[in-house]
């Protein structure tokens, strides 16, 4: 006996078969825990990992969505001109200087031209930028520039039914004054 720790040895065994089995059972305890303990960190590695999958989902899923809505974004952007292609640039000063609902009307019936006339490649509209440098011309209220496929697409831009009933009921009676440039595209 050493320090006092008696030995007995298990029934039917001799003492060291009867150590062997008590560390063989404390063996398989420990190693029924570590299965316990082994299931739970495989349960939480496998929650981790499922809360990180999704986080580098939404994370791969924010660049796509990025760079998906910049397509969009960019899907109005206007196509370079071309040679032979004809830019038509219209200035309106309304008869009612700075009526904002006049503004607005010619610029919406302007807006409508695209979907309904053939042959437009590219158009804007909208109000003068203020300036006060003595070359730039701020004076009139509604710009407009449409860039059209070729000369015969203007022709045909100016005998259309909706840029005439356009004329005829908006732009006519809200202008005072309409000066039009054209020029081909070289």
């Amino acid at each position: 006996m050493r320090l006092g720790v008696k030995r007995e040895p298990v029934k039917g065994l001799g003492f060291r078969r009867g150590i062997r089995s008590r560390v063989r059972r404390a063996s398989e305890h420990r190693d029924s825990d570590s299965d316990d303990e082994n299931a739970k960190g495989q349960r939480l590695h496998g929650a981790h990992a499922r809360r990180t999958m999704k986080l580098a989902k939404q994370i791969l899923t924010l660049p796509v969505i990025l760079s998906a809505a910049f397509l969009v974004s960019c899907s109005g952007l206007q196509p370079a001109a071309k040679p032979g292609n004809v830019s038509h640039v219209v200035l309106f000063w309304l008869k009612h200087k700075g009526d904002a609902q006049e503004r607005a009307n010619v610029i919406a019936t302007a807006k409508s031209f695209p979907a309904q006339i053939p042959g437009i490649l590219a158009m804007s509209v909208g109000e003068p930028l203020p300036s006060t440098r003595p070359v730039v011309d701020s004076s009139y209220d509604v710009g407009l520039v449409i860039r059209f496929e070729s000369k015969e697409a203007l022709e045909a831009y100016e005998k259309h039914p909706v840029h005439q009933k356009a004329v005829a009921e908006v732009l006519k009676p809200l202008a005072g004054k309409i000066v039009v440039h054209d020029w081909t595209v070289q």
